[in-house]
């Protein structure tokens, strides 16, 4: 099961660019046509420790299944927010669960794919999780939109309080929290940003935090 959410993180998370997302919430075929393409290429890749017929079967299976919820989404649901993002995201892990257990995909768990899983769905999965919350705030004014940069320095910033907890360094998190503060100032006199700043913040550092320590469980 690991393999393929791996598989998942890497298309969904990292591999989808903002003009795929764009052409998929139009409804576009092509758009869909692409994410398939990457998430079966993704699939196929992950399991060659484990190449079997079954595990071929299963990987064009999630894959369709993934594009099959995706479209449901679009013709359900025109709006997208937090809520539906976690919904969209279960329903997919659910999938790949039970898709692992039907067609008994051995298990293939070294520490090291163990660790990039929750390194991928911490750090970037993470990413569009809080821009989703915090899109939800509708706040009007431009500063407060999650532009490439502050998306650049989220993913650095969960990077390393994520290794920081799983190497037990966890006091070293406060100097990745002042150098971010420092940046941001002067617009933390203003309260609704101040607000904006902290719930992201929070956030990060909750995801950061939850996926250090399962890393220290695992190591």
């Amino acid at each position: 099961m690991n393999l393929f959410l791996l598989a998942h993180g890497l298309g969904d998370y990292i591999f989808q660019s903002d003009t795929l997302v764009s052409m998929k919430k139009d409804g576009n075929p092509r758009g869909y046509a692409i994410h398939f393409l990457v998430i079966l290429l993704f699939n196929l890749a992950v399991i060659l420790p484990i190449l079997s017929w079954h595990s071929v079967l299963t990987a064009f299976i999630i894959a369709a299944a993934h594009i099959f919820i995706d479209y449901a989404r679009y013709i359900f649901f025109k709006s997208d927010n937090a809520y539906l993002f976690i919904i969209d995201q279960c329903t997919h892990i659910a999938v790949i669960y039970g898709a692992t257990l039907l067609f008994s995909i051995p298990s293939y768990s070294p520490v090291y794919i163990n660790c990039a899983v929750i390194y991928v769905y911490v750090v970037f999965g993470g990413a569009l999780l809080i821009r989703h919350v915090l899109d939800m705030l509708r706040l009007q004014s431009s500063q407060y939109k999650v532009k490439n940069a502050g998306r650049i320095i989220g993913i650095l910033e969960r990077s390393i309080m994520l290794i920081l907890v799983a190497i037990g360094e966890t006091s070293a998190i406060g100097f990745v929290i002042a150098a971010k503060s420092i940046a941001r100032f002067k617009e933390l006199d203003d309260k609704e940003f101040a607000e904006y700043y902290l719930i992201g913040s929070l956030m990060s550092m909750l995801l950061a935090l939850t996926g250090g320590l399962a890393i220290q469980g695992i190591l």
